[in-house]
């Protein structure tokens, strides 16, 4: 799933429409998911459901959205914007939005592969954060509130151990490491089928 922003609500609606068609449910259980920007709480929110429970996801994702929209996700710093621009790396104040996620997702815990990406703002690499990853105090909100730490517009997460953006600041989307949990689990190449969610481009570049 890709980055988008607010328009990664798509998502969830594209995988209800896989579980309310003509398709049967081998086509889009789903062993492993990936995710990046608002992609990412997408890919968690899926994985937190065992596989072939699509259904069960989409409606998730679809409520998620919903306690999106009807949230204020960050506000203004004391001293306005040129105080964010000058002083805190980010125009606005993300504080809301961590204590957001940390609400939605309270318990949430993957049942199947997962990988998000997130940008390590000291040296700029993309690091993929997986179910391996997740610890018992719940760092998966964590890397969630980094995969929504959008350059310029908030400032860095400071999770983790670094400071984080999130990880369209290197992909737009990661379909190789959700290949390469498949590969992990077993499949092989001729077995993997990908299914691509775009919200950030009209057209997937060839690799």
């Amino acid at each position: 799933m890709s980055s988008g922003d607010e328009s990664s609500a798509y998502q969830a609606g594209a995988i209800k429409g896989l579980v309310e068609s003509s398709l049967t449910p081998d086509k889009y259980a789903y062993s492993s998911v990936s995710g990046v920007q608002g992609g990412a709480l997408n890919a968690v929110l899926l994985s937190s459901f065992e596989k072939g429970d699509e259904a069960g996801a989409a409606a998730r994702m679809e409520q998620f959205w919903l306690n999106a929209a009807k949230t204020n996700l960050y506000k203004d710093w004391f001293g306005g914007i040129a105080r964010g621009l000058f002083f805190e790396g980010g125009l606005y104040n993300s504080a809301p939005m961590e204590k957001f996620l940390k609400k939605e997702f309270e318990g949430v815990t993957p049942k199947r592969k997962l990988d998000i990406g997130i940008t390590n703002v000291i040296d700029g690499t993309y690091r993929d954060f997986s179910e391996v990853d997740v610890t018992q105090d719940n760092n998966l909100v964590d890397a969630m509130f980094a995969s929504m730490s959008f350059a310029g517009f908030f400032p860095p997460a400071d999770v983790l151990g670094s400071q984080w953006f999130d990880g369209s600041a290197v992909w737009d989307i990661d379909i190789f490491s959700a290949i390469n949990r498949c590969k992990d689990l077993g499949y092989q190449n001729s077995e993997i089928v990908v299914d691509v969610i775009m919200t950030s481009s009209a057209n997937l570049k060839q690799v």
